[in-house]
């Protein structure tokens, strides 16, 4: 989506949501020594307020800052199966993704999939372009029917 969309996406849905954050999702490949694993990455602006949005936290339940240029935040199980710490550098690209390093600041708890957040300035500087948010997370308002809201803004 690009700035004008996104615009005029908020201005649909601003009567039915307490919150909107733009981000862009894609499958990348982590590659680790000799080993090579798909995950999802997920791309968007690190001065964004989205503790609302996306709860990055330990396993201890302790708060991770969205990451910062450079930096990637993974998920526990990543970490787990690959032997990847606080402070060691990622490989991420694909195909069609130029390759590039992060620095991992941080990894969180999640249950489901394999996940890598960066913040879109690492990875449009990555890419070398200005990359389109194909992602939107919506916080629906509290008295509201999150499937009735869902269905309207599919329209």
């Amino acid at each position: 989506m690009c700035k004008q969309e996104n615009s005029l996406f908020l201005q649909k849905i601003e009567e039915t949501t307490e919150q909107a954050v733009f981000a862009t999702e894609t499958t990348v490949d982590l590659e680790v020594g000799n080993k090579v694993k798909s995950v999802s990455l997920v791309s968007m602006d690190a001065a964004q307020e989205i503790d609302d949005i996306l709860s990055l936290h330990t396993i201890k339940e302790e708060k991770i800052a969205y990451p910062e240029k450079g930096q990637a935040v993974i998920t526990d199980k990543i970490s787990k199966r690959y032997h990847i710490s606080v402070g060691d550098t990622i490989t991420l690209g694909s195909e069609d993704i130029n390759p590039f390093q992060v620095k991992v600041a941080g990894i969180c708890q999640n249950f489901m999939y394999n996940y890598v957040y960066v913040s879109k300035e690492t990875y449009e500087e990555a890419q070398g372009m200005e990359i389109s948010e194909n992602t939107v997370y919506i916080n629906v308002k509290e008295d509201l029917d999150i499937h009735k809201v869902a269905a309207e803004i599919s329209d």
